[in-house]
């Protein structure tokens, strides 16, 4: 009996051993294979990086936009700050506040930068265009990589990897760029509102008050800051009984706010 169960202890031993070779073997197995595809994923990245040329469609997506805006999207390709390049689509909607488009060029350069202006002159330029290449997992890890292609996210008006292209983020034309729209999700927005008399909790109590007026709950929607040369705004948004976005803008110096402006920022008079 003693040296059967011996014999038991033994196999059992045996199998564990086994066992645990197998799981070691796959997990060298496994780190072996990443290794060599993180290797030749970069070299693979570096080869990519050597084709200037996109010749593949990439997407923005638009936010918040009234018919009348996008009645007309003129896109330009920047080169050189010379425009190399235009064209006009028709916009059409696919809802309420959201459109998907192409970037309508069939072939552009990986520096360039491609403006895109509205109906009612408001300007996005979307830039930093960059290549990558995607490790392809299965079920132990990483198995094969992907074909090169070009990130569908990119910088819009200083937005970094973002496709989406929203209102009241615009340049526009009367402008130029001395004035800056920053999202609350903006890496320098806690930075910029601490600095500021006004803080976020006043904001947002000058916010609470205007929604009882609406006969709302909350305190609206944090959009984020508007900063020009002279004066700085913090922008809340509210919807109104009619499913309007309608944008309200606060000192941050002095707490005083402008009334609640339908069609921000062509509509922008305080």
């Amino acid at each position: 009996m003693k040296k059967i169960l011996k014999v038991l202890i033994y196999i059992v031993i045996a199998i564990l051993i086994l066992i645990g070779m197998f799981i070691g073997l796959l997990m060298y197995s496994s780190y072996k294979r990443k290794k060599d595809l993180s290797e030749r994923r970069i070299e693979l990245l570096s080869e990519c990086n050597k084709n200037l040329s996109i010749t593949q469609e990439l997407k923005v997506t638009l936010l918040h936009f009234e018919d009348s805006d996008i009645d007309t999207l003129t896109f330009e390709i920047r080169r050189d700050h010379q425009v190399v390049k235009d064209t006009t689509i028709t916009g059409t909607k696919e809802g309420e506040y959201l459109l998907s488009i192409n970037i309508p060029f069939k072939e552009y350069q990986i520096s360039d930068t491609i403006t895109m202006t509205t109906s009612n002159g408001l300007q996005y330029y979307i830039s930093n265009f960059k290549h990558n290449v995607r490790e392809l997992y299965g079920m132990f890890g990483p198995v094969a990589l992907s074909d090169c292609y070009v990130v569908p996210f990119y910088t819009i008006n200083g937005h970094h990897n973002t496709s989406r292209i929203v209102k009241f983020y615009a340049y526009l034309e009367t402008e130029g760029h001395h004035t800056q729209r920053i999202p609350k999700a903006h890496h320098n927005y806690k930075k910029l509102t601490e600095s500021y008399p006004i803080t976020q909790k006043k904001v947002d109590s000058i916010s609470r008050e205007i929604s009882r007026e609406l006969k709302q709950s909350g305190d609206g929607i944090d959009l984020g800051l508007e900063i020009t040369p002279q004066k700085s705004y913090y922008l809340k948004g509210f919807i109104t009984d009619y499913e309007e976005l309608k944008i309200l803008k606060i000192n941050t110096k002095t707490g005083k706010h402008s009334g609640l402006l339908k069609n921000y920022p062509i509509e922008n008079e305080f």
